[in-house]
C-alpha cells in the first residue's frame, strides 16, 4: 500500500461507474496487500482510491489493465 493511513480502498470502473471495495490484508507491520475482483464486463480501466478512517481521500490513481506497462498518475490529498 502506498499510504500507511489508508484504511479503505476502492476500485471504480471508468466505463460503468461501478465501485467495489478492495480487501486489505496486513502481511506484517507497514506491509499491506490489497485486491478486488472485477467482472469482465466492467472493462479494464479503473480509478483506485484510498481513504483514511474519516473518509478523506489520501491517494488516487488510474490503472488501465489493457496496457502492458503503465506509469500511473497518482495524487494525494495535497494534490501532489
Amino acid at each position: 500500500m502506498i499510504h500507511p493511513e489508508i484504511t479503505r480502498l476502492t476500485a471504480k470502473d471508468k466505463v460503468t461507474g461501478l465501485e467495489k471495495q478492495a480487501e486489505l490484508i496486513e502481511v506484517e507491520r507497514n506491509f499491506r496487500l490489497c485486491y478486488v475482483f472485477a467482472d469482465k464486463k466492467q472493462g479494464m480501466k479503473f480509478d483506485i482510491i484510498g481513504y483514511s478512517a474519516d473518509g478523506s481521500v489520501l491517494h488516487q490513481e488510474t490503472n488501465d489493465e489493457s496496457l502492458p506497462y503503465q506509469a500511473n498518475a497518482t495524487t494525494n490529498s495535497a494534490g501532489e
